[in-house]
């Protein structure tokens, strides 16, 4: 993927887990994930491969799909090479990322990745323009005709963008109450591990807490530089 363009963004990503919530003290499980992970990059390459394969096969035979794109190929990654490999770099290089494209009749190349065609096709249990595709593909193989035109599938992103751009930002509330309920528990006092990953202005930086993968604005010490490791 990489010999093909393809820009790595790997980086390190919180997971927290809530069991019964509704218990005056629900119990909260926090664990990081780290994308760069011999297992876990295994597991993306494999999802990566089989959107490279719908997206051509639904090409090659002009079935109406949620093609997916992302211009970035202009990106020079050397000029991040300065950068420390992993979550610094990977962060610098996000911050100038554009949004990603949908194209419901012709394919369009998305430089990230890498490839010169991709439909995202291996989660239809949680995102529905995967569960869309999968409608698409199997009537085609069934030797039946698609169920939505090109239009159609336009219009039922449409809907599913402004439903989704809802639920991301009861997510995101959701997700920093428990974030913040895991560190109210934790002993006073308790000092974490975290990452230089950019100054946003003066000495306050930007950094990484290692340890719960959480982002965070921190002042730093005159000799602290971006990449360094430090205690907050």
């Amino acid at each position: 993927m990489f010999l093909q363009g393809a820009i790595d963004t790997a980086t390190l990503e919180m997971r927290i887990e809530v069991t019964n919530p509704d218990h005056p003290e629900p119990s909260i499980m926090l664990y990081v994930e780290n994308q760069a992970d011999a297992a876990m990059r295994l597991v993306s390459e494999m999802m990566i491969l089989c959107g490279e394969v719908i997206a051509t096969f639904g090409s090659h035979n002009n079935i109406p799909l949620p093609y997916r794109g992302q211009p970035q190929s202009n990106i020079d990654s050397s000029a991040f090479a300065h950068l420390p490999e992993g979550p610094v770099r990977s962060s610098a290089i996000v911050r100038i990322m554009r949004a990603a494209e949908m194209d419901f009749r012709n394919p369009i190349r998305h430089g990230v990745m890498g490839l010169p065609v991709y439909v995202q096709f291996t989660s239809p249990i949680r995102r529905y323009m995967d569960l869309a595709a999968h409608y698409q593909v199997k009537a085609f193989l069934s030797g039946d005709s698609p169920p939505f035109s090109s239009g159609e599938l336009e219009g039922i992103a449409s809907t599913v963008n402004m439903t989704t751009r809802v639920v991301r930002r009861l997510s995101s509330s959701s997700l920093r109450y428990w974030i913040l309920e895991y560190l109210r528990r934790q002993p006073k006092g308790k000092r974490y591990r975290a990452l230089v990953l950019r100054f946003v202005k003066d000495r306050d930086a930007t950094i990484l807490l290692t340890e719960i993968g959480v982002h965070a604005s921190s002042w730093m010490s005159t000799g602290v530089q971006i990449g360094d490791e430090v205690d907050v």
